[in-house]
This record gives C-alpha cells, sequence and structure tokens, in this order.
C-alpha cells in the first residue's frame, strides 16, 4: 500500500509527542515483562495467568482521525491510542532521501519515541520505490548504478538500527512490486540488498533484518488490479536466506469478495517455501465486521507469526482501501474495533 500520505504531517507529530507513560506488559510464561524496543526487564515470581494467550506482537499505523486534515486534538487522540491497540507500532518510511539527514522530523523519529512514552516495539522500515509510481512508470527513487546511492541507502540503514538499537529493520516495503514492474535490474537490487543486510548485521547484531512482499501479489492474485502475472514464489529464494523474517502484507478482497471464499490452506502456502518465522507488517479489510480478522486469525494460528500489524488505525483516502481502518475516519470504532481489542488485551507470551 502507498505510504506516501502518511509523512504530511510529521512535524505535528513532533510536536505533539509527549503525555503520560503507560505500562503494557507481557508474560514470558510466569514472567512478566516490560514491552519496549526489546522485551526486556521481566520479573519473576508473578501469578499464573489464565485464559488464552498471543505469542506475537500486534500493533497499527497510528493514522490519526481526519486525516490528511488532522488538527492537534485528532494527532493526540491517536498517540494516546497507541498502546490502546497494541504493543507494536508500524513506522513505514516510504520515503527514503530526506532520511539521510537524520530521522527526528520522520515517521521513524516520531515511532523511536513511543518506545519510552507507549511502550510500544516499532517496525522500522525504508523503501526506495513509492509502489503508485512505480505501477504506473516503472520508476524508482534511486538510482541502483550510483555508487553515492547505493553508499547512502546503506548508511541510512546502519545509522537508523545504531540509532535507535532497531529490533525490526525492512529494507523494502512490498518489494515484489519491483520485481512485477522492473524486473530488468531486481537482481541488481538483490546483490545491494545482500550487502546492505551484513552491514547492518555487523553493527547491529541483534536486529532482524528483511523486506517485506506483498502476499497476493506473490501468488499471482489480484490480477482484475494488476493485470494478468504469474506467481512469484521464486523471488524468496534470490536472497539467499538472507531474511531474517519472512514479513508479508496481505489484502485478500483484492481476490476475493467475502472472507469466506479465502482457502484454509490460503496462508500455509507460504510454509512451502520457507522455515523462516512469518510476521504481517499490513493485514486488513475494508469494514471489517470482525469476520476478516477471525478468518485470518484461524487460518494462519499453525504460523509462528512474530507480529501482526492492521494496517492503519483510522480510514484515511488510498484508493481500494478507504475503509480498511480499525475506526472510521470521524473517529468512530468500526465493528472490527471490538474483536481487535480482545486480541490487544491477551497477554503476550515470549516462547
Amino acid at each position: 500500500m502507498d505510504k506516501g500520505l502518511l509523512f504530511l504531517c510529521l512535524i505535528v507529530l513532533i510536536l505533539l509527542f509527549s503525555g503520560c507513560t503507560q505500562s503494557s506488559e507481557s508474560v514470558c510464561g510466569n514472567t512478566i515483562c516490560e514491552v519496549g524496543e526489546n522485551v526486556t526487564s521481566c520479573s519473576q515470581d508473578c501469578s499464573e495467568q489464565n485464559g488464552d494467550t498471543r505469542n506475537f506482537l500486534v500493533g497499527t499505523a497510528p493514522i490519526p482521525r481526519n486525516f490528511p486534515n488532522s488538527d492537534a486534538a485528532d494527532w493526540q487522540d491517536a498517540l494516546d491510542k497507541i498502546s490502546e491497540v497494541g504493543d507494536a507500532v508500524n513506522a513505514a518510511d516510504g520515503t527514503w532521501r530526506p532520511l539521510i539527514n537524520g530521522f527526528d522530523n520522520s515517521l521513524i523519529g516520531f515511532a523511536a519515541g513511543t518506545t519510552t512514552v507507549h511502550k510500544a516495539t516499532p517496525i522500522y522500515s525504508i523503501s526506495y520505490f513509492n509502489q503508485e509510481e512505480i505501477t504506473n512508470t516503472g520508476e524508482l527513487q534511486i538510482d541502483w548504478s550510483s555508487v553515492e546511492d547505493k553508499e547512502a541507502y546503506k548508511k541510512v540503514a546502519v545509522d537508523l538500527c545504531k540509532k535507535y538499537d532497531a529490533k525490526y529493520l525492512g529494507l523494502s516495503i512490498e518489494n515484489n512490486f519491483h520485481y512485477k514492474y522492473k524486473p530488468e535490474d531486481y537482481d541488481l537490487w538483490i546483490e545491494i540488498y545482500k550487502d546492505t543486510y551484513d552491514t547492518v548485521k555487523v553493527a547491529c547484531p541483534n536486529t532482524k533484518v528483511f523486506v517485506t512482499f506483498q502476499y497476493e501479489m506473490l501468488q499471482g492474485l489480484g490480477q482484475k488490479y494488476w493485470g494478468e502475472y504469474d506467481s512469484q514464489w521464486e523471488i524468496l529464494e534470490k536472497y539467499g536466506g538472507k531474511l531474517d523474517l519472512i514479513v508479508l502484507t496481505t489484502y485478500p478482497e483484492l481476490e476475493y469478495d467475502t472472507p469466506n471464499e479465502i482457502p484454509n490452506d490460503y496462508y500455509l502456502k507460504i510454509k512451502n517455501y520457507t522455515d523462516k518465522p512469518i510476521a504481517f507488517a499490513e493485514v486488513g479489510w475494508n469494514n471489517d465486521n470482525g469476520d476478516f480478522l477471525n478468518k485470518f486469525l484461524d487460518l494462519t494460528k499453525d504460523l509462528d507469526k512474530e507480529f501482526v500489524m492492521w494496517a492503519f488505525l483510522h480510514d484515511m483516502d488510498v484508493p481500494h482501501f478507504t475503509g480498511i481502518g480499525l475506526r472510521n475516519k470521524d473517529g468512530t470504532p468500526k465493528e472490527v474495533w471490538a474483536d481487535w481489542k480482545a486480541l490487544r488485551d491477551l497477554p503476550y507470551v515470549v516462547n
């Protein structure tokens, strides 16, 4: 999904970044832990938890109500809801060049601050293309034949992981758009990714590095939107094991009219192509009444999931996804809100 609109009001976010520290706890067996940039500070001898639990982080992108015309109160409301909707926060910044000069006035910098104030683990991602732009023109926002551009992109990744001690770092968003719309230089990107991966791991050995893949596109689905094309499973092999997680975005309504039409093996197919842990950087269905969320959780119950992130907190004007938020654009909750809150409120069990 195109992230360009997410960054229009970032300076407002930074100015608003204040408030009371909220505690967010998880459960490691019988150990209560504070959830932040990393899961640390566990205390023993805590009382036994009863009932269901979850073993993956949850969260969303904190898009405020009335976006992009949000006022100060709207942004503060979104900030206040970060820990209410998850113990993680999506920080996908799709405009990489401004990050050369630092992260303070970016979504990256904002999300880093939520670790302290709202006890949320940021899921950082950068990218070198805009999905809409590459779909329409085949153009990237970088020249991979330029040594200067390659080194600058690598430096942004390394600076980010070192400055924020990033637990998660994505080096491209929905990367298979590049594979589909500009395949002639994709192998060059793979070489650059592997080099950047190695450099990041030297600087930040504990950072989990990945790219995100659009899952429907991997399967060759959604052809009414993207035209006729073959599945892309072979793309996973190109990374040569240098993906710490397989991170997906998924919007099955690109192919199916109702959640009940989603095949039972829909998400289990990924296990035929990797034994890595799976994570979902974006999940959603327009104006879901809870049917899709609960279907998704049922169909992925046998996957080793690291995190599950709903696409947006509030609706925003994105082609094909205007109703994808957990809450309406005016701030009122949707039916899926209660189901998501129930998921968030489950104790988080670290395996």
